[in-house]
């Protein structure tokens, strides 16, 4: 399974914390990434330039099946967008969705 995942500011790794992306962005991907995003209220009100921002902040993240990613009740820094694979969210030790490609999780990072 790949995801990218957006690296964000946050106050408990201070006011350095962000890294630019080293891994560039094909036009292709970088359009359907663009998709994923847009359907995320976080980034409805952006124009081309910030999106472009955006995806300077993007890098990949790699996982495996049976890989926890995140763990309810952990404080999240990063903001993932499925590229390839499925994830499985739980809450309470239950299963409640999967996502695919397309889908994203931890945007309460960004707040």
């Amino acid at each position: 399974m790949f995801e990218c995942s957006l690296d964000v500011q946050n106050t408990r790794s201070g006011p350095n914390s962000r890294r630019q992306s080293v891994v560039s962005i094909d036009l292709s991907k970088k359009e359907s990434l663009s998709k994923s995003i847009a359907k995320n209220a976080l980034f409805l009100h952006l124009n081309e330039e910030e999106m472009s921002e955006v995806f300077d902040y993007l890098f990949p993240s790699i996982a495996e099946q049976e890989d926890t990613i995140i763990q309810q009740g952990d404080e999240g820094d990063n903001f993932y967008i499925i590229e390839q694979g499925a994830v499985d969210i739980y809450v309470n030790d239950a299963k409640v969705v999967t996502l695919g490609e397309g889908g994203s999780f931890g945007e309460l990072a960004l707040i």
